[in-house]
């Protein structure tokens, strides 16, 4: 770039921007370390996005750039103190009034910059301007978020209900019967097969986010299992060409028969698995919370079933409020329990070519979880008999035996997926409570084997925490 253009470039630059060589250094980083950066966004296609002028429609939108710039800070050293809060960087307008403002506090690089892109998205929802990009950056801005502790649950509620009117959660198999007044979708159709796909990752990014995310509470979802529609992620290797799957009749859909345990060929990477993992915890979820009702309403799948009678304990029972002893239950079980074994061969290990596979070790980490979700509420840790107990010690001892693998590897642990820090504090709460019966029993080499193994993740925790501080909020609760 010569003289002359360059000064053009930073004169049309958005005013509260970095100078262009620190924002495409903070963009470079979210692609290299961020887990998601190249579903989210078309690497090549983005990068190139760069080398237009500011003034042009297909330069990137300000709230995507503010939002890459909060969290692609959080992969790198190299932010100049003048940029800094206190050194000059603060701008002529304030995003957060005082009044709301803590005492002492000084905003960060990244901190400042997600406000601005939460403005600059609300800026665009309000006048219907550049929505996709608008919601890209929410993806952003929900991710900083989640990883940094804070209140995530409202800002992807909204992510999850824009797909709505987006027409995100749609594929064109499933369209309703009448569209009511609005048009389907508030978007253009998609330019072609690459733009497709875009909108597709966009919203299996903005369902997993919701339903991993909110593993941690108890709270209704934003957006029912059932109206989703959308096809599963094209491959990776599609997707980095930029072309579709030629025929979508023969992609998967969460509608396809046994959906969780079939993965075809040349269609399954470990995105795609990743999806699926969350789909099975959206599913336990969705037991867990609405058993008693579906109950209530005589649910065919939520009614006691003999058969089961005597499956989860030594020992004869006739509790038929005991939700295990249902067809909807067993089912969750089976899936968890077959979940990864269905994996295809290459995608058994997430570590097997010497790093990680951020999304498949998720893929492998979930029915764990999901299994100590469906079993928790029923364990009775000191029974010898409770087979709720010991699918629980099961589970919490996988994900644990995951991360002694990944912890053994030279990847750097805090850029996994957030999940994972809840993953880890939901084996360590498990495991204390084995723990303390063993110590109540009086059973010192148990009490120190488990003892032994809650320390463990709990310096695991803390060692993501130095980059994630969601993972030591976890740590401080697992304490």
């Amino acid at each position: 770039m010569h003289d002359g253009q360059a000064g053009i470039v930073l004169q049309s630059w958005p005013r509260f921007l970095p100078a262009p060589g620190l924002v495409r250094h903070m963009i470079e980083s979210f692609f290299s370390f961020h887990p998601h950066a190249n579903r989210l966004f078309h690497q090549s296609t983005f990068l190139a996005s760069l080398a237009y002028p500011p003034t042009h429609p297909n330069f990137p939108s300000t709230a995507v750039l503010h939002a890459l710039c909060g969290v692609g800070s959080m992969y790198t050293a190299a932010i100049p103190s003048s940029e800094l809060p206190g050194h000059g960087f603060m701008p002529d307008y304030e995003i957060l009034q005082e009044r709301y403002r803590d005492n002492g506090h000084i905003e960060s690089f990244s901190e400042t910059h997600i406000k601005f892109a939460r403005r600059e998205v609300e800026h665009s929802f309000s006048h219907g301007l550049r929505l996709l990009e608008a919601q890209q950056a929410l993806m952003l801005i929900a991710w900083w978020y989640w990883c940094n502790a804070k209140w995530v649950y409202l800002t992807v509620g909204q992510i999850v209900r824009a797909c709505f009117p987006f027409g995100l959660h749609l594929s064109s198999h499933f369209k309703p019967l009448i569209d009511g007044v609005m048009p389907a979708s508030l978007l253009p159709p998609p330019e072609d097969g690459l733009d497709d796909e875009i909108r597709r990752n966009l919203f299996w990014l903005a369902y997993t986010l919701e339903r991993l995310s909110g593993c941690g509470n108890g709270w209704p979802m934003s957006l029912d299992d059932e109206d989703v529609s959308q096809l599963l992620p094209v491959h990776e290797t599609n997707f980095a060409l930029g072309i579709s799957w030629p025929d979508a009749s023969e992609r998967q859909h969460p509608f396809s028969k046994d959906v969780l345990l079939t993965h075809y060929p040349g269609q399954t990477d470990s995105f795609g698995l990743y999806v699926k993992a969350t789909i099975l915890l959206s599913r336990v979820r969705t037991f867990n919370l609405r058993y008693r009702s579906k109950r209530f309403c005589e649910d065919e799948a939520t009614m006691y079933s003999v058969k089961y009678r005597e499956h989860w304990e030594g020992w004869v029972s006739d509790n038929e409020e005991d939700p295990r002893r249902t067809a909807a239950f067993m089912e969750l079980h089976r899936i968890a329990q077959s979940f990864r074994g269905s994996f295809p061969h290459p995608m058994q290990d997430p570590m097997a070519s010497g790093t990680i596979d951020p999304h498949l070790f998720v893929a492998s980490v979930v029915p764990n979880v999901a299994l100590i979700l469906l079993h928790d509420p029923h364990a009775h840790i000191e029974s010898n008999y409770c087979q709720s107990a010991a699918n629980l010690l099961r589970a919490s001892r996988s994900i644990l035996e995951l991360l002694y693998g990944a912890d053994s590897s030279s990847f750097d642990l805090s850029l996994l997926d957030c999940f994972c820090s809840f993953a880890w504090y939901a084996a360590g709460r498990t495991l204390t409570r084995f723990w303390q019966a063993a110590l109540q029993v009086q059973a010192p080499e148990q009490a120190n084997t488990f003892r032994t193994e809650v320390e463990y993740i709990q310096s695991a925790l803390l060692k993501v925490g130095r980059r994630a501080p969601l993972a030591r909020e976890y740590m401080v609760h697992n304490a």
